[in-house]
Parts: C-alpha cells; sequence; structure tokens
C-alpha cells in the first residue's frame, strides 16, 4: 500500500504534535508529596504579641505583572494599557514592591517565526516608567524572560537590551536579592535569573539553567534571606522549566513563602490557573500573560 507525501506529513505532524503535548504535560507536573524528616525546613520568626485589628500595620502587599510582551508589530494595546498600568493601577494599589517576571519585550518578527531585539520596544518600556515616575512610586523588579534573551550572544554586549532599559538590568548581570522593610518588620525578595547565556534565537530557549555558580550565589541570597519574616522568590521560568544542581532549585526554595513566575501563559487558555504546592510547602504561582489577558 502506497502512502501519499501529504498523507504521510500528517502522521508526522501528529506524532510530533503528541510528543511536543508529552512533554509539556511533564514540564508542568509537579509531586504534591508532602515533606520527609530529611527537609529541613527553617521556622520564620513570629511575634505572638500581633494580632489582628482594624489598622494596616504589620502588612505588606506587593503585584505581579509578567509576559508583556511589549511589540512594534503587534496590538499596540499591550504599550497604552501598560502605561495605564503605571499610572492609574499602581496610584490606587500603592504596592510596596512590583514583580515584572520577565518577557518585557516580545523579541519577534512581524511573521511572528523569526526573531531578534527590537530596541524601539525597550523604548516603550523604558519611557513609560520613567515617565510615570515607577521608580518614585513603588520598589520595581524587573527580570528577563527567554524572549527578553532571543539572539543575545552574551549579556555584556550591546544586544541585551535588557542590561541597558531595564531597572533592575543596569544594576544586577544576572539574579538578585532585596530586602523591603515595613513597619519594623523584613521582607526579602529573591529574583532568580535562569536565562541561558548566549541566548539562543527563537525557539531554542523554552528551558531555563542555573549554572553552578548561579546556582551558589542564589544559596547565599537564601542563607542572608533567613532572619526575614518573610522571603518571595520570583523568576520567569516555573521551577519544572529549570535545569539545575543537585538538591534543585525546589530545595533552595523550601523556606520561602511563595515562588511567582509566569512564562506559559496559561497554555492558550487551557490551564487558566496554575499553581500547585512544593512539598516542603512553599506556593508556586504562575501568573498568566499581560499579552493577551492583561493579567
Amino acid at each position: 500500500m502506497r502512502i501519499s507525501k501529504l498523507t504521510l506529513s500528517l502522521l508526522i505532524l501528529i506524532i510530533m504534535l503528541s510528543m511536543f503535548a508529552a512533554r509539556i504535560s511533564n514540564l508542568i507536573s509537579i509531586s504534591y508529596d508532602y515533606a520527609s524528616e530529611d527537609d529541613q525546613v527553617i521556622p520564620r520568626p513570629y511575634d505572638p504579641s500581633l494580632v489582628l485589628d482594624d489598622e494596616n500595620k504589620h502588612l505588606m502587599w506587593f503585584v505581579q505583572i509578567s509576559d508583556i510582551h511589549l511589540s512594534i508589530f503587534h496590538d499596540s494595546g499591550r504599550i497604552s494599557d501598560f502605561n495605564d498600568f503605571c499610572n492609574v493601577t499602581l496610584d490606587i494599589i500603592q504596592p510596596t514592591v512590583v514583580l515584572a517576571s520577565g518577557d518585557l519585550a516580545d523579541a519577534k518578527a512581524i511573521d511572528s517565526m523569526g526573531s531578534r531585539q527590537f530596541i524601539q520596544e525597550w523604548h516603550f518600556y523604558q519611557d513609560i516608567l520613567q515617565k510615570n515616575n515607577v521608580e518614585k512610586k513603588t520598589m520595581w523588579l524587573d527580570i528577563r524572560g527567554n524572549h527578553d534573551n532571543f539572539n543575545v550572544p552574551s549579556i555584556m554586549e550591546e544586544k541585551s537590551h535588557f542590561h541597558q532599559f531595564s531597572i533592575q538590568g543596569k544594576r544586577h548581570l544576572r539574579s538578585y536579592m532585596y530586602r523591603v522593610t515595613k513597619d519594623q518588620q523584613t521582607y526579602s525578595f529573591i529574583g532568580v535569573d535562569a536565562c541561558l547565556d548566549p541566548g539562543p534565537r527563537r525557539p531554542f530557549n523554552f528551558i531555563g539553567l542555573l549554572k553552578s555558580e548561579e546556582y551558589q550565589t542564589l544559596e547565599n541570597f537564601e542563607r542572608e534571606s533567613r532572619d526575614s519574616n518573610g522571603t518571595v522568590w520570583f523568576g520567569h521560568y516555573p521551577t519544572s522549566c529549570i535545569i539545575s544542581p543537585d538538591p534543585g532549585i525546589r530545595n533552595l526554595m523550601k523556606n520561602g513563602v511563595a515562588y511567582m513566575c509566569g512564562h506559559l501563559h496559561t497554555l492558550a487558555g487551557t490551564v487558566p490557573k496554575m499553581y500547585t504546592l512544593h512539598r516542603t510547602g512553599t506556593l508556586e504561582l504562575e501568573l498568566g500573560d499581560w499579552k493577551d489577558n492583561r493579567l
């Protein structure tokens, strides 16, 4: 029996899509096992004198925005709505911290197939932050996503526009930590940069990677954060999409309150609520995208 080229092509496509779906399912699956006796979770400082009342003392709130994808080719509403977020929304919510967890720029060609860094997209991002005086309103903690790293040969080169036009990119090459004090309580925010270096072109940097030296940096941040009242980790990639040295990125976060991330865009609407509980008790909360859903 002869098989036409069209039929053969469709069979190959179906097989490839099935393999991709299985890979995605494996990536986003996380064990719900509880902590074992070998997991040493350090208890946080607790003040028994604190009680709930009608005041907002000892209360700190923050906002996350992810996968903004500012584009010079697609959906100009992303830009105008992002301006409104930095202007109207932040003035109303008045968060102590904003986590901008990657894919700030789209970096896709007009046909959405190729990729490169477009400096105009980064100008949009920087100009909106500056004209709305964002740094005077809140602590803006931005970090790279895979789109911010498309076609970037090195973080030391001019094509790494994140390091030229973002707020934290001018101060930190990769991962970083900030401690925020409010009402005599201290909270730590640890940003995890798992982007590949050099940054491949689209679509070859879907997975993040922490090399041993970056992992050691994060270990140091974790130790420094232990006297905080709470530690929030954040980054672009979900932990299931990060390759890291043993004992792994989730173990590193075991004393944190939560890990905030983005990247998977609700899987085209099929998984609108993406969250899990690590076996150590740390929440992993993935926010859907600003790009299409304005979340």
